[in-house]
């Protein structure tokens, strides 16, 4: 066999050039394909971050300490991170080669790496009242900073609005920039927190309270209202005024007409933000209620009272006398030729008190020939201290008609001298109206029962009143009942010298107690006896002493006062044989011994 000689040199060369080796070693031969396995891992490690507990209270603690809060680092709950300097960053890297030669070569690298962290927090984050009680900035780590909006010292306070706004705000009612504007109506000398005199505070000082003027600042009265609180509604009357363009609020400024003075009182009520009642003084003298025409009236108002008795110079209620200063609703014309067919007529919560109520002439068709004196349908005013008299109606109701369910309430009344065809005095037509301390004398029904009153399909309550000498042609001349549903209630009352009887009922029931009844009347303390008038004849209707209606009525029942306006009293020199405590007497006045 012949060797070659070629050969041996390149079989080691590639055996130098697998890493085998420079020494003359045994080598071995490479089967194909190495697999190489790399594996890196990196580490950086901030040992010098820390977490610390509440950066607000430990921010020093951080900040002495040269380091920094910053947000890279996760922390439990409400603690954050603090940055004390430079990180280091270590990378080890590991590759591993694995030859089917069975060759393995592990390299080991380690990298240091130096970084530098700037983490700070965020300024002007955040706005909120600061310390000082002005909008502060604050930042991210809700540190307080500059001032962003600065509050007035004065009449301003800082408020937070959100979590992150806040801003300055006038307090109470102030404005303006430096909140140093009160704005109208608001009083600036209780720190802008009320309103000025007579002001409203519910509606933010923009309306006076009550019935003051805001067209004059609330400093005076609404038209037609007076008193330290404008609650005071009053229109004056004078026939005998010489104003010159009145305004009615004085007597120096009365009217001269009695309509007139109820129209401006019942304007100055409706249109009053607080509603009561208004008054009308009406001065003593004759009015007269004729003027255009036979339907001329005085029509009252609600809630409108009208008072006569007056001389002309009263400041006060409680100073009139309607008796001595007789204020007197004429239904004549000046002339006195003409006549209205309704002297008064009447309204819900209206009052008529201290009048004489004359000269009605009811003539005209229906309901024009009913109530000449006082017309109510529909209406149940109060009807005080009056006298009504000389009226005639055609039809019903001389003095006073009540129909389609009127209800008045007349207290301390004279019907004297009335006539009409029935119901001379009064006509009731249903209803319940109610009579105390009245009088009914001399009045007429021309054609039928009721000479005094007459009562259709009506209930009314009669207390303490007299009827003496009222006539009729046929039935009751003091007093007829008519038709169904018909129970009037009569206590403590006289009737006497009343023709042709003195009380008469059809298909009705009187229910009449402790009553002086001319030949005699079914009840509990009815007697039958003159009750000795001073001078019944003459008007004088007051019992003399010895009188069997002394101390006999029903003294519950009775009104506190006469119509005297006496108190009603116990005798104490007659037997009590009425029902009491008190012991009072029958009729419209009080035994006076």
């Amino acid at each position: 066999m012949i060797r070659s000689t070629t050969v041996i040199p390149f079989l080691l060369s590639a055996a130098l050039a697998v890493g085998c080796g420079t020494d003359p070693e045994p080598f071995a031969w490479d089967g194909g394909a190495d697999t190489d396995v790399d594996t890196d891992t990196d580490s950086d490690t901030d040992s010098d971050d820390t977490c610390i507990h509440d950066c607000v209270d430990f921010m020093a603690d951080c900040i002495n300490g040269g380091g920094e809060v910053i947000d890279e680092l996760t922390c439990p709950g409400t603690e954050v991170c603090c940055d004390f300097g430079s990180d280091t960053d270590t990378d080890t890297d590991t590759d591993t080669d694995t030859d089917s030669d069975t060759d393995t070569d592990t390299d080991t690298d380690t990298d240091s790496d130096t970084d530098t962290d700037t983490d700070t927090c965020v300024p002007e984050s955040y706005q909120q009242c600061g310390s000082d009680g002005n909008v502060h900035w604050f930042d991210s780590c809700d540190e307080e900073g500059a001032i962003a909006d600065d509050c007035p010292d004065t009449n301003a306070t800082c408020v937070d609005l959100t979590a992150t706004t806040a801003e300055c705000q006038c307090v109470n009612h102030w404005e303006g920039d430096d909140c140093d504007v009160c704005p109208p109506n608001w009083d600036p000398d209780q720190d802008c927190d009320a309103c000025l005199a007579n002001w409203d505070i519910a509606t933010d000082c923009t309306t006076c309270v009550g019935n003051w003027d805001a067209a004059a600042d609330c400093a005076s009265c609404l038209y037609g209202w007076s008193g330290t609180d404008c609650d005071v509604c009053r229109i004056y009357v004078d026939v005998n005024s010489t104003a010159v363009g009145p305004n009615g609020l004085s007597w120096a400024e009365a009217f001269d007409n009695v309509q007139l003075g109820i129209d401006v009182a019942q304007a100055a009520n409706d249109t009053a933000p607080v509603p009561g009642v208004c008054q009308v003084w009406v001065a003593q003298g004759t009015y007269y209620v004729y003027d255009t025409g036979p339907e001329n009236t005085v029509q009252l108002a609600p809630f409108v009272e009208i008072y006569g008795g007056f001389d002309g110079t009263e400041t006060l209620l409680t100073e009139r006398d309607w008796v001595t200063n007789v204020t007197q609703l004429d239904g004549h014309d000046a002339t006195e030729t003409m006549n209205v067919y309704h002297v008064v007529t009447g309204a819900d919560d209206a009052v008529i008190d201290g009048f004489t109520i004359t000269e009605g002439y009811a003539s005209g068709s229906s309901p024009d020939d009913l109530g000449a004196g006082f017309y109510n349908s529909g209406a149940s005013p109060d009807i005080r201290n009056c006298i009504i008299s000389n009226n005639t109606s055609v039809g019903g109701g001389g003095g006073l008609l009540n129909t389609s369910g009127s209800e008045p309430t007349l207290y301390n009344c004279v019907f004297e001298n009335n006539s009409a065809s029935q119901g001379g005095g009064a006509w009731n037509i249903g209803g319940a109206p109610t009579y105390t301390n009245c009088i009914f004398e001399l009045n007429v029904a021309t054609s039928s029962g009721g000479g005094g009153i007459r009562n259709n399909s009506s209930s009314p309550e009669i207390t303490n009143c007299v009827f003496f000498s009222n006539s009729a042609p046929t039935q009751g001349g003091a007093m007829t009942s008519v038709f169904s549903d018909c129970t009037p209630v009569v206590v403590n009352s006289i009737f006497w010298n009343n023709s042709p009887e003195e009380i008469y009922a059809a298909t009705c029931s009187h229910n009449v107690t402790y009553s002086n009844v001319a030949g005699g009347h079914a009840g509990v303390g009815n007697i039958d006896a003159n009750p000795l008038f001073v001078d019944g004849p003459g008007g004088d209707l007051h019992i003399l002493a010895g009188s069997p209606c002394i101390d006999a009525a029903n003294g519950p029942w009775a009104p506190e006062f006469d119509l005297d306006g006496n108190a009603r009293i116990d005798d104490a020199s007659t037997a009590n044989t009425g029902l009491g405590p008190p012991w009072v007497d029958m009729g419209t006045y009080e035994y006076q011994p």
